[in-house]
């Protein structure tokens, strides 16, 4: 960084570092539920994250009900689950929510601007002007919202990952609405939604499947939409539990799981390796089966006129092609580290697959007051999947942590927040169908001794056996694979990268869970959770 003659200092309780959709759900509740100020640093000209560089035929994946922040809604409709912003419907959204922020006079914005270590310093620089240098007053908590950042494909290149001939057109998707020119062969590199959402814009597009190839590294079970909603889960929840009871490896309980049409596949006769939490339709997945020429060789080695080489064979490619670059994983895989840690806070997930709601959630504990200690026990993190044993594995630490979010008396919050899919699920006349069906089956017992807690033990006890000879990639049981380290606190030199701390490992059991609630605890239970 360029010489300075001074700091220009700023006065604030917090200052967060990302305008992404994590750090701005969780402003958003410091906001509403404190008197704090806050400073909001950001790399970009606009809140959105990685929003900003997604391409633009991009939605959400998952339901607008319950993205964003929690005081301002994102649906058009109330209710409607099927509603899926655009990216420039989200762009817009965050706007609007960072004028209300500025509009209460106790947010200060600092667009391109960047923090070079944002697990501990209170200082950071314009990218306009490196000689503009702020600090923040030593009293103010800092929030890295940044450590889960999503990294878009328009800024990676696939030439970090294979070789690409100096003749070869290879783009990422964002490049697809500005063709002009039509290719004889289209083909998507990546397994993952990315890949996809393309092969569905191309698809509407009247692109004819022959001309579309698909290299597919490892299939990917996926979540059903229509499945993925408060009424669908309502009408699932006692057979995913029951399932996990029935199953006798992870590879059974995804196939009983898909039986339900709690989860799909685009090929019935290969199984999955990956699961990210990707969602999709019903008819999406029709549209996906229509593809007929996936090629399964493992990764993409070199790609040159004629022919891509990968791992195991050569692909040839008739004609003019068009390479579209989906092969990076947009939520890189990083180690759980304490979510509090001294005056440092590292906003992660601690719900399953639920960023913005996990970042919420721990603002609101943040705000509450308690020890350190008594926070982080609160909030185990909950890393993203990669495996079908992971997802398993982190449905398990989410359970763990809904039942001590119970034990610490956060229910009333919990039913408000609009981020909070279950706080959406239908009213009591649905979750009576699924007590009768829990008084019907083998989770009878554990349902009058210990009520929705006795329920979700027996669940996680369930899936855990599954888990008990399964092992990670690294080589460690998956249902152990939840540490929770943290970056050492002192000030790094501005460009060093802040050193990380060995964690201890921490069980993911939920056998701890209380019981004696009894029958109408029970109810009192599956009513509100």
């Amino acid at each position: 960084m360029a010489a300075t003659s001074a700091f220009l200092h700023l006065d604030a309780d917090y200052v967060v570092y990302g305008a992404g959709a994590m750090g701005m759900a969780f402003v958003d509740v410091l906001l509403k539920e404190s008197n704090a100020t806050i400073v909001l640093v950001d790399k970009q000209g606009q809140p959105g994250g990685h929003w900003n560089s997604a391409y633009s035929f991009v939605k959400l994946h998952q339901a607008s009900n319950y993205y964003g922040v929690n005081s301002k809604p994102l649906e058009r409709t109330r209710g409607d689950y099927f509603s899926l912003a655009s990216r420039s419907e989200i762009l817009a959204y965050y706007e609007e929510v960072l004028r209300d922020f500025m509009a209460s006079g106790r947010v200060r914005y600092f667009p391109m601007c960047v923090c070079d270590n944002p697990f501990g310093s209170r200082v950071f620089h314009s990218l306009v002007d490196k000689q503009v240098v702020y600090r923040v007053t030593d009293r103010a908590k800092i929030v890295n919202a940044t450590y889960m950042a999503t990294i878009g494909p328009s800024l990676s290149n696939a030439r970090e990952r294979y070789e690409v001939a100096d003749t070869v057109e290879v783009v990422p998707p964002n490049a697809l609405p500005q063709m002009q020119q039509s290719y004889d062969s289209y083909v998507i590199v990546g397994a993952g939604k990315t890949a996809m959402d393309s092969i569905i814009w191309l698809l509407d597009s009247s692109v004819n499947t022959s001309r579309i190839s698909w290299i597919m590294p490892r299939d990917s079970w996926l979540m059903i939409r229509e499945n993925v909603t408060p009424n669908g889960m309502s009408e699932l929840a006692l057979d995913v539990m029951l399932a996990a009871q029935s199953a006798a490896s992870v590879e059974e309980l995804f196939l009983h799981w898909e039986n339900i049409g709690f989860v799909g596949r685009i090929d019935q006769s290969v199984t999955p390796m990956m699961n990210h939490c990707a969602i999709a339709a019903a008819d999406e997945l029709e549209k996906l089966r229509r593809v007929t020429s996936i090629v399964r060789m493992g990764h993409v080695l070199r790609v040159e006129p004629g022919q891509v080489t990968l791992q195991g064979g050569v692909l040839s490619v008739p004609g003019a092609a068009l390479y579209v670059d989906c092969s990076k994983t947009p939520i890189a895989p990083h180690p759980p580290v304490k979510v509090f840690d001294g005056s440092t806070i590292v906003l992660q997930t601690i719900a399953k697959c639920q960023q913005v709601f996990s970042a919420a959630l721990i603002a609101h504990i943040e705000i509450r007051g308690d020890d350190e200690d008594s926070k982080n026990e609160l909030c185990t993190p909950v890393p993203h999947p990669e495996t079908s044993q992971d997802f398993v594995h982190r449905m398990i630490v989410s359970t763990r942590n809904k039942h001590a979010w119970r034990e610490a008396g956060l229910d009333s919050w919990l039913r408000r927040s609009r981020l909070n899919l279950e706080a959406h699920v239908p009213d009591f006349r649905h979750n009576m169908k699924l007590l009768w069906g829990l008084l019907r089956s083998d989770y009878a017992s554990a349902l009058l001794r210990g009520g929705v807690s006795g329920v979700e033990a027996r669940f996680c006890e369930s899936l855990e056996r599954l888990l008990d000879h399964q092992h990670s990639p690294h080589g460690g049981p998956l249902r152990e694979e939840a540490p929770q380290g943290a970056p050492r606190r002192e000030e790094a030199p501005q460009g060093a990268p802040p050193r990380r701390e060995e964690a201890p490992v921490v069980k993911c059991s939920c056998r701890s869970a209380r019981s004696g609630l009894g029958a109408s605890g029970a109810w009192r239970s599956v009513r509100g959770g």
